[in-house]
């Protein structure tokens, strides 16, 4: 039976996997001063620590460590098939409706496509060395995570700080690169670790994948 731990759901030889686009530069420094603002507005509210702010291309669940070379090799092909762009992230919305929002997020508008189309290649690669993978149930929906409502939801349409940033232009994120996260759960909330940095595009296709330098 593989260990496990309680407060992380992963263990010495099954690790709780992602694959996402790190949110980083203004566009992260716009995000985090409207999220500071809303946290003082609704302490109660899970919100995503400053410099976790990232666009999930796919989740793995809890996988064997002895794995990641192959999602590794995977991620690498789906890289080198990729282009860098650029994406503009607007707004603030909810999971499943404003109205009852479960999760607050940022969307993303021009670039959403070229992030879909990242995302189901990085599918396929992904399934060639990983069949057992859990099926993804849902469109793929380029957003970042904001906020988590614990045990309820929120009408965003009724809270005035949400309403201001409906439609706001947060700018523009530059994506050279995916990267590969360890999600470590506490009750202080999930503790990220990067594994793998694939850079997209030309860089990828000359070998220029790496570890990320530790943060």
């Amino acid at each position: 039976m593989p260990a496990r731990t309680a407060a992380g759901g992963d263990g010495e030889d099954h690790w709780r996997l992602f694959i996402a686009v790190p949110v980083t530069g203004p566009v992260a420094g716009a995000l985090q001063a409207w999220m500071a603002a809303a946290r003082r507005q609704r302490p109660g509210l899970k919100w995503v620590r400053p410099g976790d702010l990232h666009i999930t291309l796919r989740f793995l669940g809890n996988r064997p460590v002895a794995s990641i070379p192959s999602l590794v090799a995977a991620g690498a092909k789906a890289a080198r098939e990729a282009a860098p762009l650029d994406v503009e992230v607007r707004g603030v919305g909810g999971f499943p409706a404003a109205g009852r929002a479960r999760t607050l997020w940022a969307g993303v508008g021009e670039g959403a496509a070229g992030l879909a189309a990242l995302a189901a290649s990085l599918e396929t690669q992904l399934l060639a060395v990983a069949p057992d993978l859990d099926p993804v149930h849902q469109p793929f929906q380029a957003h970042i995570t904001l906020a988590r409502v614990r045990g309820g939801w929120i009408d965003l349409d009724r809270w005035p700080h949400a309403v201001a940033v409906r439609e706001q232009d947060w700018g523009r994120l530059p994506v050279r690169a995916m990267v590969l996260f360890r999600s470590q759960l506490h009750p202080g909330g999930p503790v990220y670790t990067p594994l793998h940095r694939w850079p997209l595009g030309e860089a990828a296709a000359a070998g220029l994948d790496e570890p990320p330098a530790p943060r």
